[in-house]
Protein backbone atom coordinates (compact mmCIF):
# COMPACT_ATOMS: atom_id res chain seq x y z
CA UNK A 1 0.00 0.00 0.00
CA UNK A 2 1.49 3.33 -1.00
CA UNK A 3 1.70 6.13 1.60
CA UNK A 4 -0.13 4.07 4.18
CA UNK A 5 0.96 2.18 7.25
CA UNK A 6 2.54 -1.18 6.47
CA UNK A 7 0.74 -4.34 7.38
CA UNK A 8 -2.65 -5.17 5.93
CA UNK A 9 -5.90 -3.42 6.70
CA UNK A 10 -6.00 0.25 7.62
CA UNK A 11 -8.84 2.54 8.61
CA UNK A 12 -9.32 6.19 7.69
CA UNK A 13 -10.44 7.59 11.03
CA UNK A 14 -10.87 11.17 9.79
CA UNK A 15 -11.14 11.94 6.05
CA UNK A 16 -10.12 15.02 4.07
CA UNK A 17 -12.70 17.80 4.29
CA UNK A 18 -14.71 19.71 6.83
CA UNK A 19 -15.07 18.09 10.24
CA UNK A 20 -15.73 18.95 13.86
CA UNK A 21 -12.30 19.64 15.39
CA UNK A 22 -11.84 17.14 18.24
CA UNK A 23 -10.28 19.81 20.48
CA UNK A 24 -12.28 22.99 19.75
CA UNK A 25 -15.55 21.26 18.71
CA UNK A 26 -15.77 23.83 15.88
CA UNK A 27 -16.33 23.00 12.20
CA UNK A 28 -12.95 23.25 10.48
CA UNK A 29 -11.27 22.11 7.26
CA UNK A 30 -9.10 19.02 7.74
CA UNK A 31 -6.48 19.37 5.00
CA UNK A 32 -5.39 15.76 5.23
CA UNK A 33 -6.66 12.43 6.40
CA UNK A 34 -5.96 10.39 9.49
CA UNK A 35 -5.22 6.67 9.34
CA UNK A 36 -5.74 4.77 12.57
CA UNK A 37 -2.81 2.47 13.36
CA UNK A 38 -0.75 1.40 16.35
CA UNK A 39 2.18 3.53 17.48
CA UNK A 40 5.36 2.21 15.92
CA UNK A 41 3.71 1.10 12.66
CA UNK A 42 6.21 1.37 9.80
CA UNK A 43 5.56 4.14 7.26
CA UNK A 44 7.04 3.90 3.76
CA UNK A 45 7.63 6.65 1.19
CA UNK A 46 4.68 6.92 -1.22
CA UNK A 47 7.05 8.12 -3.95
CA UNK A 48 10.70 8.92 -4.52
CA UNK A 49 11.69 12.39 -3.44
CA UNK A 50 13.70 14.55 -1.09
CA UNK A 51 13.09 14.92 2.64
CA UNK A 52 12.58 18.67 3.13
CA UNK A 53 11.65 18.70 6.83
CA UNK A 54 12.13 16.51 9.90
CA UNK A 55 11.06 18.46 12.96
CA UNK A 56 8.79 18.65 15.98
CA UNK A 57 5.95 21.10 16.63
CA UNK A 58 3.47 21.33 19.48
CA UNK A 59 0.56 20.70 17.10
CA UNK A 60 2.01 18.38 14.44
CA UNK A 61 4.31 16.46 16.76
CA UNK A 62 7.14 14.75 14.91
CA UNK A 63 6.68 15.75 11.26
CA UNK A 64 8.31 14.64 8.02
CA UNK A 65 7.88 16.41 4.66
CA UNK A 66 8.74 14.66 1.40
CA UNK A 67 8.83 16.50 -1.94
CA UNK A 68 8.67 14.98 -5.42
CA UNK A 69 10.57 16.31 -8.42
CA UNK A 70 7.28 17.76 -9.77
CA UNK A 71 6.83 19.81 -6.59
CA UNK A 72 4.12 17.72 -4.90
CA UNK A 73 4.63 17.76 -1.14
CA UNK A 74 3.41 15.13 1.32
CA UNK A 75 3.42 15.82 5.06
CA UNK A 76 3.30 13.05 7.65
CA UNK A 77 2.40 14.20 11.18
CA UNK A 78 2.18 12.84 14.74
CA UNK A 79 5.03 10.41 14.11
CA UNK A 80 6.66 8.39 16.86
CA UNK A 81 9.98 8.97 15.12
CA UNK A 82 11.98 8.85 11.92
CA UNK A 83 13.69 5.84 10.36
CA UNK A 84 17.48 5.71 10.78
CA UNK A 85 19.40 7.96 8.35
CA UNK A 86 16.29 10.02 7.49
CA UNK A 87 17.48 13.63 7.55
CA UNK A 88 16.67 16.83 5.67
CA UNK A 89 18.15 16.64 2.18
CA UNK A 90 18.11 12.85 1.96
CA UNK A 91 16.83 11.40 -1.29
CA UNK A 92 14.52 8.47 -0.67
CA UNK A 93 13.10 5.87 -3.01
CA UNK A 94 9.45 4.88 -3.27
CA UNK A 95 8.61 2.25 -0.66
CA UNK A 96 11.64 3.11 1.50
CA UNK A 97 11.04 3.03 5.25
CA UNK A 98 10.93 6.66 6.41
CA UNK A 99 9.09 6.86 9.74
CA UNK A 100 6.96 5.25 12.42
CA UNK A 101 3.36 6.22 13.26
CA UNK A 102 2.77 7.72 16.68
CA UNK A 103 0.75 9.96 18.95
CA UNK A 104 2.87 13.12 19.22
CA UNK A 105 1.66 16.71 19.16
CA UNK A 106 -2.03 17.65 19.17
CA UNK A 107 -3.41 14.16 18.78
CA UNK A 108 -6.22 12.10 20.28
CA UNK A 109 -4.52 8.73 19.78
CA UNK A 110 -1.99 6.82 17.70
CA UNK A 111 -2.49 7.47 13.99
CA UNK A 112 -0.83 8.80 10.85
CA UNK A 113 -1.93 12.19 9.51
CA UNK A 114 -1.20 12.48 5.78
CA UNK A 115 -1.68 15.63 3.73
CA UNK A 116 -0.66 16.41 0.16
CA UNK A 117 -0.10 19.73 -1.57
CA UNK A 118 -0.04 19.80 -5.37
CA UNK A 119 0.73 23.12 -7.06
CA UNK A 120 0.36 24.75 -3.64
CA UNK A 121 -3.17 23.43 -3.07
CA UNK A 122 -4.18 20.75 -0.58
CA UNK A 123 -5.65 17.71 -2.33
CA UNK A 124 -7.33 14.63 -0.90
CA UNK A 125 -4.52 12.15 -0.06
CA UNK A 126 -6.85 9.19 -0.60
CA UNK A 127 -6.00 9.45 -4.32
CA UNK A 128 -2.37 8.64 -3.48
CA UNK A 129 -3.40 5.82 -1.16
CA UNK A 130 -5.82 4.14 -3.56
CA UNK A 131 -3.83 4.50 -6.76
CA UNK A 132 -0.29 4.10 -5.54
CA UNK A 133 0.35 7.25 -7.62
CA UNK A 134 4.02 8.04 -7.89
Amino acid sequence: MQAAPQGGEWLVSSPFGYRTDPFTKMLKMHNGLDISCPAGTQIFAPFGGVVTCCTFSATGGNMLYLQRDNGDLIRLLHLQGFAPAIVVGKKVAADELIAFAGNTGRSTGAHLHVDVQSSGTYVDPIVYLRSGKR
